[in-house]
């Protein structure tokens, strides 16, 4: 049976913030940085075969909601960006990334285009993981809990991974 690990939310890029100095990064960026590379280096201990980012990983707005400015966001992504690269180089199968409600379709197929073919911006989509086949749905953002409609539901998909509570 395939090892999936599953990341969601870690919210990377939240913690960016606009300083004089623009090779300063935040303390808390730095602690949010340190927990991710921990947390990297478990999934890559465990010996998962694939990672699922499940949303959220990575952030357009900062904490006090103002778009992230590109000289902000620039001091994180060399660190970001090696994390994953070493995600990608220990699993099997690769990385599978889905939009949450902080990410940004554009960021992700940045990181599909800047990583290679070790990572997937994924929507709307069946996939085969090794023995298993997941279904990835791009959040929908609907006020209020919902159901999937049958006609959208995977077919024969063992794992149905979203962003959202259905």
């Amino acid at each position: 049976m395939s090892r999936i690990a599953v990341l969601s939310d870690a919210h990377l890029l939240i913690q960016a913030e606009r300083f004089k100095d623009e090779s300063y990064r935040s303390p808390r960026g730095e602690v949010s940085l340190k927990n991710f590379n921990k947390v990297i280096s478990q999934v890559i201990a465990e010996g998962a075969e694939a990672v699922i980012l499940a949303g959220d990983m990575f952030d357009e707005r900062e904490k006090g909601g103002d778009w992230i400015a590109d000289s902000e966001a620039a001091k994180y992504w060399p660190e970001i960006r090696k994390e994953l690269r070493c995600l990608i180089e220990s699993t099997r199968y690769g990385v599978y990334a889905l939009r949450g409600n902080h990410d940004s379709a554009s960021m992700l197929k940045e990181l599909q285009a800047s990583l290679g073919d070790g990572f997937h911006f994924v929507r709307d989509e069946e996939r085969e993981i090794g023995d298993r086949r997941v279904y990835f749905m791009e959040t929908r953002y609907r006020q209020g809990n919902y159901g999937i409609p049958e006609e959208e539901l995977p077919n024969g998909g063992e794992i149905l991974i979203m962003h959202e509570t259905i």
